[in-house]
């Protein structure tokens, strides 16, 4: 989870348009993770506000 987690926060998201989907297959495949850890560290992300989890459709920029 580390790992995801650093990727993701060393990644522009301020710059990433508003909305924009995270997809949680594109990430762990670019990581090669699984993707449990990545979805662990988009929680962490929406906790501090870097992104929204809206229910059901999952992770977005906040932009």
């Amino acid at each position: 989870m580390a790992r995801a987690e650093a990727h993701l926060r060393a990644r522009p998201l301020r710059r990433v348009r508003a909305r924009r989907r995270l997809r949680e297959r594109e990430l762990s495949e670019a990581l090669g993770v699984s993707r449990i850890p990545v979805r662990e560290a988009l929680v962490r992300l929406a906790a501090e506000g870097l992104v929204v989890l809206p229910p059901l459709r999952g992770a977005a920029s906040v932009g």
